[in-house]
């Protein structure tokens, strides 16, 4: 659950740190191969992607995906 949240999260920076390297949505798609439509529905919270996928995409803007583990004292619940 605190992946997915952590995946989502990311995918709204996306849009993000595109717009800050003045990348379009066409220029993400020469550079990642994924077609228009699919990147716009990731930055808009539309869909979930995998995390290779996110891993593609911020690769392309020089970024890194982080994910910390759960904390033990959390997970005890």
């Amino acid at each position: 659950r605190n992946v997915n949240r952590k995946i989502m999260w990311w995918s709204k920076v996306i849009k993000k740190l595109r717009k800050e390297k003045g990348f379009t949505l066409a220029d993400m798609e020469k550079l990642t191969g994924f077609h228009q439509p699919y990147l716009s529905s990731l930055e808009n919270g539309k869909h979930s992607p995998k995390i290779s996928t996110l891993e593609s995409i911020l690769k392309e803007l020089d970024q890194e995906l982080t994910i910390q583990p759960l904390d033990e004292h959390r997970t005890r619940s």
